[in-house]
């Protein structure tokens, strides 16, 4: 039986992007989990720990703020949380 997620959770467990001297967030290499109502910007040593986003239009991305200097990267899970039978009715 095919199952679809209702829901995912994101988790970073390794996560160390390259903090420019800019106190804005939008200069940093930064990653966003999408949708998020709040609009949060990871960076630095800091990433997404038990990130809960909408399987349907939920993503990740990551944006360089083109400096060349880098980190080491993330690496992050993706856990299927709450599935559903398909053709099961959504609230």
């Amino acid at each position: 039986m095919n199952q679809d997620c209702r829901e995912m959770k994101v988790n970073c467990f390794e996560f160390d992007l390259h903090q420019s001297g800019s106190k804005n967030k939008n200069r940093q290499d930064h990653v966003r989990v999408n949708p998020d109502p709040d609009k949060t910007r990871y960076c630095g040593a800091e990433g997404p720990s038990d990130v809960l986003i909408s399987s349907k239009g939920g993503n990740i991305v990551f944006k360089p703020n083109g400096d060349g200097n880098a980190g080491t990267g993330f690496a992050c899970s993706i856990e299927c949380m709450g599935v559903q039978s398909p053709g099961a009715c959504s609230e």
